[in-house]
């Protein structure tokens, strides 16, 4: 004889139900492989997830970051740079929008660099 985790009646040691409160005596077994949750990012993705690459993501706001497009900002000078570096210091953003947030610095710093020198 045991005691009911729940209610503390005695019950029969190979009991499956108690007989006093009802509840199942039996733990539910937890599956052995990992459940993949609707917003893990592919391999594919996370593969092209850095600073070079980050261009060759299809779709990266189905996957956290911003649109293609987001890299144009960076032409600003200044404003592609205010933008990086906040999508940077945001602490959810994403894998992907990290390594926008990078390339978006690097590319803005690439086009202040190209314009200071041409007004020199």
């Amino acid at each position: 004889m045991k005691n009911c985790q729940f209610c503390a009646e005695e019950i029969q040691n190979n009991a499956i139900k108690c007989k006093h409160c009802g509840e199942s005596q039996v733990k539910p077994q937890q599956s052995k492989q990992p459940k993949k949750s609707e917003n893990s990012i592919p391999e594919e993705v996370l593969k092209n997830a850095n600073l070079w690459n980050c261009s060759k993501i299809k779709d990266p706001k189905k996957y956290g970051g911003w649109s293609k497009a987001m890299v144009w900002w960076g032409i600003l000078g200044i404003i592609g740079l205010i933008i990086g570096i906040i999508g940077l210091m945001n602490d959810k953003g994403s894998i992907v929008k990290n390594a926008q947030a990078k390339q978006l610095i690097v590319f803005s710093l690439l086009w202040a660099f190209i314009g200071i020198s041409l007004t020199m």
